[in-house]
């Protein structure tokens, strides 16, 4: 008797979908990462600037909820973390 663990489509789609935001929350730590220097002490930059890398910064943690929204009308397996909604840097 061969003794598989076979997963359903649905259960494949899940762990795809969650393999994906995965991979989103990596490319959004890494984007915020890049933008940590503005809360340097020695950083000098005009307040107009920090409280749009704020937004910024605010929008990126938001990705995560909005990249499972996005996916609802999107085929799985066509999608791409370049393919995400991000938000532009100031």
């Amino acid at each position: 008797m061969n003794n598989l663990n076979l997963k359903t489509k649905e259960e494949l789609d899940l762990q795809f979908k969650n393999d994906f935001i995965n991979e989103v929350r990596q490319e959004r730590n890494r984007r915020i990462a890049e933008t940590d220097y503005i809360y340097m002490p020695d950083v000098n930059v005009s307040e107009e600037y920090k409280t749009a890398m704020n937004t910024y910064r605010q929008q990126l943690r938001d990705i995560p909820t909005i990249t499972e929204e996005w996916l609802i009308d999107k085929d799985l397996y066509s999608v791409s973390v370049w393919g995400v909604p991000w938000p532009e840097k100031p």
